[in-house]
């Protein structure tokens, strides 16, 4: 909708060095809404950073630094609001699922498994063991017709 065409309008100011319409639309990304996603969904995030580090008069360098740092708060905002949410501490580490407490040697074991190295495999997909190192390409196709 209307996000992307000022997209497309910051794009082809930027391009057409068309200060007046950068300034305006950069004025006008200070005053709307907007979201995280809207940031992702376009380019117009790269756009204002280039506006604020290219050789451009110092207004509208300063208007794009200061547009880019509302959005940084928004982003960082959103993020802590997200760690809040899933119960985190900023800065802690996520863990994943808890291991069972007994040791894997006393777990129950299927009977069709049997044991590769230190991996248990069904015998369905026990690999075939080739002998000779010069049939590599035997093997493979001897593998992959099997």
């Amino acid at each position: 909708g209307g996000w992307n065409v000022l997209n497309s309008w910051l794009a082809d100011s930027k391009k057409a060095h068309n200060v007046a319409l950068s300034m305006h639309l950069l004025q006008l990304f200070k005053k709307i809404p907007v979201t995280v996603n809207m940031l992702k969904a376009g380019t117009v995030g790269k756009l204002v950073k280039q506006l604020s580090k290219a050789e451009t008069p110092s207004k509208l360098k300063d208007l794009a630094i200061e547009v880019l740092q509302d959005w940084m708060n928004l982003i960082k905002s959103s993020t802590a609001k997200d760690d809040q949410t899933k119960g985190k501490a900023k800065g802690e580490k996520r863990t994943g699922p808890k291991l069972p407490e007994e040791p894997i040697e006393k777990r129950a074991k299927p009977a069709n498994l049997y044991r590769l190295g230190t991996k248990e495999v069904p015998p369905a997909s026990k690999p075939k063991i080739v002998q000779e190192s010069t049939g590599f390409m035997t093997a493979v196709k001897n593998s992959a017709a099997s």
